[in-house]
């Protein structure tokens, strides 16, 4: 199935492993000691995920998790593979969002329920292109909370064309270049 161009960048191709969630990751502090436990980027092994297309049942296109490995908590695997990630608009900026999430039958972390989630492009502390997903999270009695964490862009080997002696282009590199 071809990929939308709205969704090309959040997206892993067919041949695409999973990707690393990485450095930052970000609970607040009246949250982190109830959801670290749960949460992506926190603990020593990394988690993997890779997102795929799916198209709902009015035939709009959304980005879904479909690879998650063994070191998720069964609760947060539960939402990953519940959400539809649908492209928008924010301010300018193609992000992802999920505002049903919180409708879904999903089971509560100490108290905690996510509600909504967002998928955006940021940097990371070495200003590397990182995905960055916003999640928000509601417990009776507490205000809302939003942590955050951050995932590598899929990446592909891709042929360009290199410069060499005075006829160019005659010769290609693989390079590893980022969607």
């Amino acid at each position: 199935m071809q990929i939308p161009p709205e969704l090309v960048d959040w997206v892993a191709h067919e041949a695409h492993e999973p990707t690393a969630v990485v450095h930052p990751s970000f609970i607040p502090p009246s949250a982190v000691d109830e959801l670290a436990f749960y949460h992506p980027g926190f603990g020593n092994t990394p988690h993997l995920l890779r997102h795929v297309l799916g198209r709902d049942e009015n035939n709009r296109f959304f980005a879904r998790a479909d690879s998650l490995s063994a070191n998720w908590h069964e609760k947060m695997a539960d939402v990953m593979q519940r959400l539809r990630l649908y492209p928008a608009m924010e301010q300018g900026r193609a992000v992802l969002i999920d505002d049903q999430i919180g409708n879904q039958p999903t089971g509560e972390m100490h108290g905690w329920k996510v509600v909504h989630w967002k998928v955006a492009k940021g940097r990371d502390s070495n200003l590397e292109v990182v995905h960055q997903d916003f999640i928000t999270w509601a417990k009776p009695g507490e205000d809302d909370v939003v942590s955050l964490f951050s995932w590598r862009p899929y990446r592909t080997a891709v042929i360009q064309p290199q410069a060499q002696g005075p006829v160019a282009n005659e010769r290609a590199v693989l390079s590893q270049v980022s969607r």
